[in-house]
């Protein structure tokens, strides 16, 4: 199945969360289908607590940017946000 639909759906169900947080959400949509097997059910929980993460922690203004890469064996999804990350 194309991922990418669940990905942007997920996103979108932090708007009110990211509206409130003056965080941006940004879904950069593939060139292409993202077609994979994965669980539904273990994949929205991973994005979501990612996503929430990334929202919560982000500086006031900051954004949220859903995208992916289509590797030779696997598809990676990134969340990249503009928080200030964890120190190392």
């Amino acid at each position: 199945h194309d991922v990418a639909p669940l990905a942007e759906s997920i996103l979108k169900s932090f708007e009110g969360m990211a509206e409130a947080q003056k965080v941006k959400l940004k879904f950069v949509h593939p060139t292409k289908p993202m077609a994979c097997y994965y669980d539904e059910l273990r994949l929205r929980q991973i994005l979501s607590n990612i996503i929430n993460n990334a929202i919560k922690y982000n500086n006031i203004g900051g954004e949220v940017q859903v995208y992916f890469s289509d590797e030779p064996e696997h598809i990676a999804i990134y969340v990249q946000d503009t928080g200030p990350g964890i120190a190392q």
